[in-house]
């Protein structure tokens, strides 16, 4: 006689904000989460860096978009908060045409 199989709950999954200047490199967080099932992706930040808080923000929804991703997405701060910006000006990298 066969015995019953053994129940096991599912796995818990992480929960994670990714906060981003998404410029070249950041896509990467979304791709990763897309692929883990073991992350549960709440939300996202769109940060100063790669470029100005509103190309950053955009680049962000348009990645979110592109892999199919209903998350929010939030606009964060628009200048470093300890130290003021002293590198030359940023540059616009921007997603998409």
């Amino acid at each position: 006689m066969l015995a019953p199989k053994e129940v096991t709950a599912a796995p818990a999954r992480t929960k994670i904000i990714v906060d981003v200047d998404t410029g070249v490199d950041d896509p990467g967080p979304y791709i990763t989460r897309s692929h883990r099932l073991s992350l549960s992706f709440w939300g996202s930040t769109a940060v100063f860096g790669n470029a100005d808080l509103e190309t950053i923000t955009r680049n962000t929804l348009i990645i979110t978009e592109l892999l199919g991703s209903n998350v929010p997405v939030y606009p964060g701060a628009d200048r470093p908060l300890i130290r003021p910006w002293t590198g030359p000006p940023m540059p616009v990298i921007t997603c998409g045409p």
